[in-house]
């Protein structure tokens, strides 16, 4: 028979009982399991834009007083983007209704 592959959150690797090993870095950690057995994880992170610091530039410029993200990204993903990009406020961890 084959292999059963599980991807996905910390949450989805408790709900199987799956010991998973806990990543600090920046980024969506996607953990994978083989067979029930902790096999790594895999690191998701998106690039931001090259004009993104300077669109929140010029959007201050015309005279936008707070600038707002809203992310589904992590707390620390989300802020240190808005630290990068200068925006004044960042939601993290937002799911769609």
């Amino acid at each position: 028979g084959g292999k059963e592959i599980l991807a996905g959150n910390s949450k989805q690797m408790n709900k199987e009982n799956i010991k998973y090993q806990e990543v600090e870095t920046l980024g969506t950690i996607v953990h994978v399991a083989v067979d029930k057995k902790y096999a790594g994880n895999i690191v998701i992170s998106d690039a931001v834009k090259e004009d993104s610091a300077d669109a929140i530039k010029g959007l201050k410029a015309l005279g936008v007083r707070n600038t707002v993200m809203l992310t589904g990204d992590s707390k620390a993903v989300g802020e240190k983007i808005a630290t990068q990009l200068g925006i004044d406020k960042v939601y993290t961890e937002l799911l769609p209704a």
